[in-house]
């Protein structure tokens, strides 16, 4: 150049990026595995083995029911993955009717399970002011 001074560092130029950096891959990785975890928590399967009775009705399934109750062959009671007694079942189900007044129950009773208690669970869902009640049928091909 004419009158001045070029500042030009040929190092700069030739050097070439011979490295990868994992930083970002790392942080994109970690970010995945922590919205799995917390999808997952979400997804609720009972703990208890329940054989479904069939029904011929058009299923409801449009959105999912904010409680779920089991009642298995022997007459016993989940919420959430925790045995409950009728009693301790009713507590439950008034906090969660607390925290969501119209949330919808679904109760999932095993086919061999004992008709008085599916109808005290309804019954006691009813009581406390469950309006959306739902039984689980399987249904027919």
């Amino acid at each position: 150049m004419a009158g001045g001074t070029e500042l030009h560092d040929d190092d700069q130029d030739e050097r070439l990026i011979t490295e990868i950096n994992v930083t970002p891959l790392v942080d994109i990785m970690l970010v995945l595995l922590i919205v799995f975890m917390v999808t997952a928590s979400f997804i609720v399967s009972p703990s208890m083995k329940v054989e479904l009775p069939s029904g011929a009705g058009k299923a409801q399934a449009d959105r999912q029911p904010d409680v779920v109750v089991v009642v298995n062959r022997s007459g016993e009671i989940e919420i959430g993955q925790q045995k409950l007694s009728l009693e301790q079942m009713a507590v439950a189900l008034r906090r969660e009717h607390r925290g969501k007044p119209t949330a919808r129950l679904l109760v999932v009773a095993d086919r061999k399970a004992y008709h008085g208690t599916v109808v005290r669970v309804m019954d006691a869902a009813r009581s406390i002011g469950f309006e959306r009640l739902g039984v689980a049928v399987e249904g027919k091909p």
